[in-house]
């Protein structure tokens, strides 16, 4: 670099200096406003062709339609905003929201846009409500909340991807073709996710490591749904899961801690060691429990008429 403009790389760097690393955030809420904002475009035209088809003087835009109140978390996705707020000030406003700048969770705009313009909650207006709110914010900080933050944020992340790459790619198909379409819609999914963390061929590993240990429980739960009414079925799809559950965290080490070196050498002293196998066995033992009280509680919450979908 030039030798008198070199004060632009020694001068301040901000409160931040790693800005980059939390660019990754930003990355997806550009994408989510530019995805939200054609798929509006689309729907705005597609009203105005059907109008003008029925014979219609003037053909009804989206801006013209009224905000329904009090929508769920999955029908904000698709909340009808009208095109005259899909703004420079709204997408900058987006970006730059503070309380999900650095950490997220991951929001879409659409929902953004439809919690702040179209449904302000009256206890926003009330300042006794909010100091109590605080107090137990703080409280919960102090305590288990970043627990839930993590539980939240990698929802959120997960319905981001759904909606903009599974979904638009196809999801998971339907009959014979629908497992290929799986598999490949998870690859593109996964390789994504890892890119996204960091261009690292490691990460790439751990990403295509993902999709290949999803590949029996794939075929399995295939193969053996048709013995879904046998009394053994439980229990072997709990067998099913104790090592899909050994194949993820494997593939998780290999990707954001260990390495080939590392995974290599954990996987010897696993199995080849006293001590790794007594730990092996107790660790599946607990694993094998753990799904079956995940089942049980699958099964009570469909006894309930709850479907989680999961």
């Amino acid at each position: 670099m030039a030798t008198n403009i070199r004060f632009i790389d020694n001068g301040f760097h901000g409160i931040v200096p790693r800005w980059d690393v939390f660019y990754n955030f930003t990355l997806l809420r550009i994408i989510s406003f530019s995805m939200d904002y054609l798929d509006s475009k689309n729907k705005d035209k597609l009203l105005s062709e059907e109008d003008i088809n029925l014979g219609l003087a003037s053909p009804i835009k989206l801006e013209a339609l009224t905000m329904p109140s009090d929508l769920d978390d999955r029908r904000r996705l698709d909340a009808p905003i009208p095109m005259v707020d899909y703004s420079f000030s709204n997408f900058v406003a987006y970006l730059s929201y503070a309380p999900l700048f650095i950490g997220g969770p991951v929001i879409t705009f659409n929902d953004y846009l439809y919690q702040s313009n179209y449904h302000q909650a009256p206890s926003t207006k009330d300042f006794k409500r909010i100091m109590v709110y605080g107090v137990r914010l703080m409280f919960c900080v102090l305590v288990m909340e970043f627990l839930l933050h993590f539980m939240a944020w990698h929802r959120s992340f997960n319905k981001w991807v759904l909606r903009y790459i599974y979904i638009p790619m196809g999801g998971a198909g339907a009959g014979t073709g629908g497992y290929i379409s799986r598999i490949v819609n998870s690859l593109l999914v996964f390789s994504f996710v890892a890119i996204w963390h960091d261009i690292e061929l490691k990460l790439l590993m751990w990403g295509w490591l993902v999709v290949l240990f999803l590949l029996p429980e794939i075929f399995a739960t295939a193969y053996f749904k048709k013995y879904n009414k046998k009394p053994w079925y439980r229990h072997l799809c709990a067998v099913g899961a104790v090592i899909n559950i050994w194949m993820m965290m494997i593939a998780n080490l290999y990707g954001f801690c260990l390495g080939n070196d590392g995974t290599a050498a954990l996987l010897r002293a696993l199995v080849s060691t006293s001590s790794g196998l007594t730990y092996f066995v107790l660790s599946s033992c607990a694993l094998f429990v753990g799904a079956q009280v995940m089942f049980e509680m699958r099964e009570a919450e469909k006894r309930r008429g709850v479907d989680v979908k999961c």
